[in-house]
């Protein structure tokens, strides 16, 4: 049953923040993060795996709960692109998974599908399979946690036409021209 979403919250003003990149995870440099993040903004993001939300002690859950810890927001994206389509328990499964994550975590943005209009042309059959488990998912997060916004994202060069890389179009889009970006 698909209920009607909820208005979405105004926009906020000034929300700024950092994705999750401590200097290690190991001891003080994890601990010392939040603290850093905190000055640069109210916001922390993850972004990996959607089955790492069905980890208890996995990154999401420590990032959330560390990040809530110093009063800030959580945002946390994650595609479930790869694990859709497996039959209707595997997707079942998927979504209890994101919900309980949901449930436990609270953060307040969470993102389950990445650049989805990439993800439509490449493969639109699996697409329309991911927008039936994303509406049944966004149900189930919304019972677990009401005040969590939830999303999916798209890539806006590709939207605005940019088919040749990064600078629009100079690059040719059937090879790799960086080794790496910063």
């Amino acid at each position: 049953m698909t209920t009607t979403p909820a208005p979405p919250p105004p926009p906020a003003s000034g929300l700024k923040g950092v994705a999750v990149s401590p200097r290690s995870f190991a001891g003080d440099d994890f601990a010392t993060f939040f603290d850093e993040a905190a000055k640069a903004g109210s916001l922390v993001l993850w972004g990996g795996p959607i089955e790492q939300l069905d980890d208890e002690g996995g990154a999401p859950t420590v990032i959330a709960t560390l990040a809530h810890q110093k009063g800030m927001d959580v945002a946390i994206q994650a595609s479930p692109f790869r694990e859709i389509g497996g039959g209707p328990e595997m997707d079942a499964n998927l979504t209890a998974a994101v919900a309980a994550f949901a449930a436990k975590a609270r953060p307040e943005y969470l993102a389950l599908g990445v650049e989805v209009n990439r993800f439509a042309e490449s493969k639109p059959g699996r697409f329309e399979q991911f927008v039936a488990w994303y509406a049944a998912t966004y149900d189930a997060v919304k019972q677990a946690a009401p005040g969590t916004s939830v999303f999916v994202t798209f890539q806006f060069e590709w939207m605005e036409g940019h088919r040749g890389g990064l600078f629009g179009g100079s690059l040719d889009a059937a090879r790799e021209a960086f080794e790496a970006l910063a």
